[in-house]
């Protein structure tokens, strides 16, 4: 009904994603089932939090993996030794560069 009721809801569906995360007594197959679950709970719910603010939820996440996709080939550019040779704090170093580099 509010913006606050909309923040809680997505925040709870974080909150059960999370739990499922942490639940030892699931097998493998039941623990991907819940977890993809609630995680389109997630998703669900925050499409509807972009809609209060007159967001297209599928223009939003075109954007974003365009970005992505823009970070990373900056990254790949900047390396000087294969990506996959490198370690994380390697990774972060370039990602946190790329950011800087490609802004949008």
């Amino acid at each position: 009904p509010d913006l606050d009721s909309l923040w809680q809801c997505v925040m709870s569906e974080f909150d059960e994603f999370r739990a499922v995360t942490a639940d030892t007594l699931l097998d493998e197959a039941e623990r991907k089932d819940r977890l993809e679950d609630e995680f389109g709970d997630i998703l669900f719910a925050s499409i509807n939090l972009g809609r209060h603010f007159g967001v297209d939820g599928e223009v939003a996440l075109h954007r974003a993996v365009d970005k992505f996709t823009r970070r990373f080939q900056q990254m790949e550019a900047m390396a000087d030794k294969p990506l996959d040779t490198l370690s994380f704090e390697d990774w972060d170093t370039l990602w946190n560069r790329a950011k800087q580099k490609v802004k949008t």
